[in-house]
């Protein structure tokens, strides 16, 4: 027979979170928990857990942890503002109130605590994680990367690899890290790995291939891919010619540039801004090739870009008989660019010409 009043159950002790009484106060996200009705671009679909500022003051004087929702809000506006102090009151607000954290919420505390350079912070979340998820691997290698800790991301890389199937974001990193370190070998290895898990057809990776291979020096071996390649977009048209121009090699650069106009594709500020650079070199037709550029900029409305349009001072600054000649061209490009009348007063100091 049971004892009276004594139960088979184990009593397990209050672990109620202590009261906050001070961190409230510290913590002010009453403008990102409430939409401001004077924005025009403010979402009115996304969720929006707490509406009332006194409301959410009065849910931590309680001492209750806020929702996940509210949570993720405020970790992801830390991120983007940058602000590390705000950042860390709302983890520890999490931690103070034992709110049970999730993958989602947790991958969003470390990209946090990434973009705000705190890299042990960063590293602690992840090994505490109890289940990561390829987001999770993902935040850490990019980090790393963006850090220039490039041996620690790839023996990371190569825990992942034991650990969760990679996806074409962890390729990218690694692949953008070989172009930063100009390390070819270790690229290739990418590569191949990219081909064995059957992913090297996305054009999102090819683009990350021909990258690689130009800034590592192997134009040749960009150009492969490329021709290659299934799908390509402007991406992949722009690496290429951008690959051509620092190689130097720039008949093969207005080859691809004419067989861009060829398929249809209309020229961007990235790649007018590129070929304009390779005419800064003086090379053969440069001159020439220069100016029916300037043409197309003007019909296509680049001409007033900062990028093309500094580009486009470079190249007459650089041409000493195009530049009095072209004068009041340049004069029209410095009234509509900001800081072109910067670049064009050091390229003229360096020519010493005057307008």
């Amino acid at each position: 027979m049971r004892s009276k009043g004594r139960s088979t159950k184990t009593m397990l002790p209050d672990t109620k979170p202590t009261k906050l009484k001070s961190l409230p106060n510290l913590i002010d996200f009453s403008e990102i928990l409430v939409p401001k009705p004077y924005l025009k671009n403010a979402s009115t679909t996304s969720p929006q857990p707490i509406k009332d500022p006194q409301q959410y003051h009065q849910t931590c004087e309680m001492g209750h942890s806020l929702d996940s929702v509210t949570y993720t809000k405020l970790v992801q506006s830390s991120a983007s503002s940058g602000s590390f102090i705000s950042g860390k009151l709302a983890h520890a607000h999490m931690i103070k109130t034992a709110f049970k954290l999730c993958t989602f919420l947790q991958n969003n505390l470390m990209n946090m605590y990434w973009k705000c350079g705190d890299i042990d912070s960063a590293r602690l979340m992840f090994d505490q994680m109890p289940k990561r998820n390829v987001v999770s691997w993902n935040s850490m290698i990019s980090g790393y990367n963006q850090m220039g800790l490039h041996d620690k991301a790839k023996k990371l890389f190569s825990e992942a690899r034991m650990a969760i199937k990679l996806d074409k974001f962890t390729y990218a990193s690694m692949l953008s890290m070989c172009s930063q370190t100009g390390d070819l070998e270790f690229g290739k290895k990418i590569h191949g790995l990219i081909a064995v898990d059957g992913l090297g057809a996305q054009v999102f990776l090819t683009n990350s291939f021909i990258d690689m291979y130009s800034k590592c020096g192997w134009v040749d071996q960009a150009r492969l891919v490329f021709d290659n390649s299934d799908e390509l977009d402007y991406v992949s048209w722009n690496s290429l010619i951008a690959g051509y121009v620092q190689s130097g090699r720039n008949n093969e650069m207005l080859r691809v540039l004419v067989k861009m106009h060829r398929y249809g594709m209309a020229f961007n500020s990235y790649v007018l801004g590129s070929v304009l650079k390779a005419c800064c070199s003086n090379f053969g037709c440069s001159v020439e090739c220069g100016k029916m550029l300037h043409g197309c900029a003007v019909k296509l409305g680049w001409d007033m870009d900062v990028v093309v349009g500094t580009a486009l001072l470079d190249m007459y600054a650089k041409s000493v008989l195009q530049l009095s000649v072209s004068s009041s061209i340049v004069a029209i490009i410095i009234n509509c660019c900001e800081v072109a009348e910067f670049v064009f007063v050091s390229l003229v100091l360096d020519h010493h010409q005057l307008l």
